[in-house]
């Protein structure tokens, strides 16, 4: 993470190419290495659900869609 802070702001705009989008900046790139971390916070969350209170909802349980 020091890395990345120490990086001046104009670093976000440096591109690359990527072997099936084409050419991609830095922005870009750390914008879906954030995304693409929450979604597993997501899955995470979303395995804890349906582990720990799903199993109680009782009635309830047919207003969740769960998808861990």
């Amino acid at each position: 993470m020091q890395f990345l802070k120490a990086l001046p702001p104009e670093s976000v705009t440096r591109t690359a190419q990527h072997s099936k989008l084409g050419l991609i900046t830095l922005g870009q790139m750390l914008n879906e290495w954030a995304s693409h971390d929450l979604g597993h916070v997501r899955q995470i969350a979303e395995l804890y659900r349906a582990k720990a209170f799903h199993p109680h909802a009782g009635p309830f349980s047919v207003y969740t869609t769960l998808h861990p």
